[in-house]
């Protein structure tokens, strides 16, 4: 009985069995998505557009505040060291200046009277008719006097520097790259109202991905091709790269101190900053391929000659923008790369109908 039992049981699995394994032999060929992986010994970087900006540049304003009455430059212009850049209405100031003048010649009268007090006093003393404590007080009447005149010509100084100040010169010689301001505007001192660049020390600037800004560092120099112009080119140092990312664009601003640039290479050109370095050997794969829990990864290999898929484990070292540098893999495999979650092992691979463009790594 109970063997009869037994081989019921087991002639019912066989039965069910069947179907399924000739359903799997009769899928037909999937085609899939592939890349054939390649060692690379280079690293990249780029390229970006940036522009070409000056490394020296100074917002420039006045030191007192007014009504601009004056600009005498534009965007563009190139200016010598000392040249008038702009000027406020300085009524106001020469008043304070006369003021002092002013204040300035009655000390000095003052200082006179009590200099003469003081000589008449010393002269009564020798006749016995003025007293010393008389002597005494004239003295310091002259010296009181004195201290004023000092005070009064230091004012008349100060009122003479706040009326330079008026005018807004170029402390060094440059090209205007801004504009802030025009006539007739009241600005308070400390309001930028124009910028004044160096052209002479020129650098590039180029915004990167926060995720690829920190790679710069390990680039020694950089390729800059000025844009429409592959032939203008020089090369750049990484002088300076901004510590946070910009909030809205996430990218990190980098500035690179440029080699004896062409004259092409004028303040807000358009430029294009590239770079390559060597590397240790590595195959980077896209993270689709990747299949399984973190610490147990493969990817899905094609047989070219089987046309069928086998799973082999790698290890994941690192990511790089989306690709996962990966041991396990040899040069020339050819990886299945997107919908890996639905493939199974042995299942067989429409190779003429699948996909792998060159030059994916």
């Amino acid at each position: 009985m109970r063997p009869t039992i037994l081989s019921g049981i087991l002639s019912a699995l066989l039965i069910g069995a069947v179907p399924m394994a000739v359903a799997f032999a009769q899928e037909p060929a999937r085609p899939v998505l592939t890349l054939t992986a390649r060692s690379v010994d280079t690293a990249s970087f780029g390229p970006f557009v940036g522009s070409v900006d000056a490394r020296f540049q100074t917002n420039l304003g006045f030191q007192v505040g007014g009504r601009i009455i004056a600009r005498e430059v534009n965007v563009g212009d190139r200016v010598k060291q000392g040249a008038r850049l702009a000027a406020v209405d300085a009524t106001l100031l020469r008043l304070a200046v006369q003021s002092a003048q002013a204040d300035l010649a009655n000390a000095k009268a003052q200082l006179a009277n009590a200099v003469l007090t003081e000589n008449r006093s010393r002269a009564l003393v020798v006749t016995e008719t003025a007293s010393r404590a008389q002597v005494d007080t004239a003295v310091a009447a002259r010296e009181t006097a004195a201290a004023k005149v000092s005070q009064a010509e230091a004012s008349l100084r100060q009122a003479q520097n706040v009326l330079g100040y008026a005018e807004l010169v170029a402390p060094y010689e440059g090209v205007i790259t801004a504009v802030n301001s025009d006539v007739g505007k009241v600005v308070s001192a400390g309001d930028i109202i124009v910028t004044l660049a160096r052209p002479d020390v020129r650098e590039a600037v180029v915004d990167v991905p926060d995720y690829l800004a920190d790679e710069l560092k390990a680039y020694p120099s950089f390729d800059v091709v000025l844009a429409g112009e592959p032939s203008i080119r020089t090369t750049a140092t990484l002088r300076q790269l901004a510590p946070a990312s910009d909030a809205v664009t996430r990218t990190r601003r980098a500035r690179l101190a440029l080699q004896d640039p062409p004259n092409a290479f004028r303040l807000g050109s358009t430029i294009s900053v590239s770079a390559t370095r060597k590397v240790t050997p590595y195959i980077a794969i896209p993270v689709s391929a990747l299949t399984g829990p973190a610490d147990k990864q493969s990817v899905w290999i094609v047989d070219p000659v089987k046309a069928v898929v086998t799973a082999r484990p790698v290890k994941r070292v690192s990511n790089k923008a989306g690709y996962a540098v990966v041991e396990g893999l040899e040069n020339g495999d050819i990886v299945v790369e997107a919908g890996v979650d639905t493939l199974q092992a042995g299942q067989a691979i429409d190779l003429k109908r699948s996909q792998n463009p060159e030059g994916r790594k």
